[in-house]
């Protein structure tokens, strides 16, 4: 390790990283009091009957990548809807928020042709029931 750290670095890359550090170490409290501060806002949007309910267990099973955040807004879009839509094949956590809250496609790409072609299944289906 004491090797690692030797090294002929320059004093303006040193003080180019520590800003970035800052900058960085700035935005991530930012961010986390905007995910706060939407957590907040989409529990008020569950109706009363739900918003003390356990949320269903996924139909699907649970990816190993699956994070804390995106159980959390699973449950709080069921809560808020009554319809777990990662129960359809092809939406995830992402797409079934932008579902629920019809936001436009922002992505250019492939993932975006993800995104179309989930909206388009989804429409195939419920035309279908």
């Amino acid at each position: 390790m004491p090797q690692m750290q030797s090294g002929s670095w320059k004093e303006e890359h040193l003080f180019n990283l520590k800003e970035l550090l800052e900058s960085f170490d700035h935005l991530e409290a930012k961010i986390l009091r905007y995910e706060a501060h939407i957590q907040q806002g989409l529990e008020t949007l569950a109706p009363v009957e739900r918003a003390t309910l356990p949320v269903p267990v996924p139909v699907k099973p649970k990816s190993n990548k699956a994070t804390l955040k995106e159980e959390w807004l699973r449950g709080a879009l069921w809560r808020m809807s009554g319809v777990d839509l990662t129960a359809i094949d092809g939406i995830g956590v992402e797409l079934a928020r932008l579902l629920h809250f019809g936001q436009p496609y922002h992505d250019i790409g492939a993932r975006a042709y993800e995104e179309r072609f989930a909206v388009k299944r989804l429409a195939a289906i419920t035309a279908q029931a």
